[in-house]
């Protein structure tokens, strides 16, 4: 009975009217609304119809949801998602453009170097450019990967530029 308390038959919001005879309410069937007016007593026994008998059992969940096959479905199903994610492989953008072009996507063809994928701008499904990602998100990224700490990777620096300017060797930073 409680279950019914909470989530009864008909909800509240669509009664409509109650006077001390009959009630008003509505319902939706085939995109069409119907209004109804009802004997209270007619009312009240078509919604008591919805009630189960005392200690009538209702079978909520069976087969691979019910309470007692699903622990052992879960682990079966573990143990296939295994299976299968060892027979997957994970989808890589990268090695696909590769495979299907025969060309890294992320080396540059005029200094053979690797560059950095910041943004992607595509049509969505419904023609709309969009865009993905962009410099302060690679910048973020690349802050968070950082596990030198800014005053160490300073210190880098300027031993690097102190054994530059002893052997007196100075390189121009690749912008092609």
């Amino acid at each position: 009975m409680a279950r019914y308390v909470r989530h009864p038959a008909i909800a509240d919001s669509r009664i409509i009217n109650y006077d001390t005879k009959n009630v008003t309410f509505v319902y939706e069937r085939e995109e069409r609304t119907y209004t109804v007016v009802m004997d209270k007593y007619e009312f009240i026994h078509n919604v008591i119809k919805h009630i189960p008998d005392k200690n009538f059992k209702m079978v909520r969940y069976y087969g691979i949801h019910s309470r007692r096959v699903k622990k052992g479905v879960r682990e079966v199903m573990a143990k296939l998602g295994l299976v299968v994610n060892y027979i997957v492989k994970p989808f890589s953008w990268r090695k696909n453009k590769e495979e299907y072009t025969g060309k890294d996507p992320l080396k540059c063809d005029k200094c053979g170097d690797e560059m950095l994928l910041y943004k992607i701008i595509y049509h969505d499904k419904k023609g709309v450019l969009r865009e993905y990602g962009g410099l302060d998100m690679v910048l973020r990224k690349l802050i968070k990967r950082s596990k030198i700490s800014y005053a160490q990777e300073e210190e880098k620096q300027k031993k690097a530029w102190d054994k530059k300017r002893e052997k007196k060797e100075y390189h121009q930073l690749c912008m092609c």
